[in-house]
């Protein structure tokens, strides 16, 4: 038997080039099978922030600190949950923003 305990997430923002805000999304990779979950809520709250998305019978909560002012760095530690049933997996990753 072989276990696997390996990933894709993306997370962010679909423009959709309208007149609509972005549609914030987050699709999940696991076993070769994507997973579309849509954004539930976000929270601000000592100092970290949160999102929670949910799909497909699955849930996912991705806190991460906020950057301090005059920190531009590509990369942050942050903690996600994903449940799926009665299973839930915690992780702790380190990743890389987009948008630099």
């Amino acid at each position: 038997m072989e276990l696997k305990n390996e990933f894709i997430l993306i997370v962010g923002s679909i423009d959709t080039t309208s007149e609509t805000a972005p549609i914030k999304m987050a699709f999940i990779s696991i076993n070769h099978k994507t997973i579309q979950l849509n954004f539930i809520k976000e929270n601000i709250k000592s100092n970290q922030f949160s999102q929670e998305y949910a799909g497909n019978g699955y849930e996912l909560m991705f806190r991460f600190p906020i950057n301090q002012e005059g920190d531009h760095s590509k990369f942050s530690e942050s903690h996600l949950i994903i449940k799926y049933g009665k299973s839930k997996s915690e992780y702790d990753v380190i990743c890389a923003s987009g948008y630099h």
